[in-house]
């Protein structure tokens, strides 16, 4: 097996379950335009990919009227919905094992970066991570493929194969051929399988007993 040096990964569906959050978030934001959605399943659809764009597609707004959802939606979520989440069991494990072994970790995500930085420093976990990115409040770099090029370019991380994206949507693995790295992609999370395999990620596991299994694994062949 491959080692990788550098771990990027995902943060809504890979190391956290951010559902009840973002379900409660987009529905405030919905009211505010006297749209209800009772329909938990197609409110999923906002996890993970940029909020704007999900507006656009799933509702028919217009680009101005996406925006404007965005506000309202992070009006609920910067009060509330940044704490309504869990980290998924095992992934603090995972980040001790790679963090044991001198592994470069990085987040890579979609949310704003003020937002990634403050949930995970609420849950403790932000000291795992050499920096976390994300997209800007005024909803620049929000492309998974601008997010993995900062970081890349930021700390010079020139030999892309030493580099390992981590995710759980077609967009997370998208960005990573892009950039020109491998990816993992993780099944326990959002992301529609037949959608995320049409873009052939580099490697794929179920759990998050299957992903400790994947660095173990790879950091004893080395």
């Amino acid at each position: 097996m491959k080692k990788y040096s550098t771990i990027i990964f995902d943060l809504d569906g890979t190391i956290t379950d951010p559902v009840e959050g973002i379900i409660n978030s987009v529905r405030h934001a919905l009211m505010k335009f006297d749209i209800e959605e009772p329909d938990s399943e197609k409110l999923k659809r906002f996890i993970g990919p940029p909020l704007n764009k999900s507006f656009e597609n799933h509702y028919g707004f217009p680009t101005e009227k996406a925006k404007q959802a965005v506000d309202f939606y992070r009006e609920y979520y910067a009060e509330k919905g940044i704490y309504e989440l869990q980290i998924y069991a095992g992934i603090i494990e995972v980040l001790s094992l790679l963090s044991a072994k001198k592994c470069r970790l990085f987040v890579g995500t979609s949310k704003p970066t003020n937002y990634a930085k403050k949930l995970l420093k609420h849950f403790e976990i932000d000291h795992f991570f050499e920096e976390i990115v994300g997209s800007n409040m005024d909803l620049t770099r929000v492309k998974k493929n601008e997010i993995l090029e900062y970081i890349l370019n930021k700390h010079e991380l020139i030999s892309k194969e030493d580099v390992l994206m981590v995710g759980d949507t077609q967009y997370d693995i998208e960005g990573a051929n892009y950039c020109g790295i491998h990816s993992l992609y993780v099944e326990y999370g959002y992301g529609d399988l037949l959608e995320v395999m049409r873009h052939n990620p580099t490697y794929s596991i179920k759990t998050t007993n299957e992903l400790y299994s994947f660095f173990d694994i790879m950091l004893e062949e080395c």
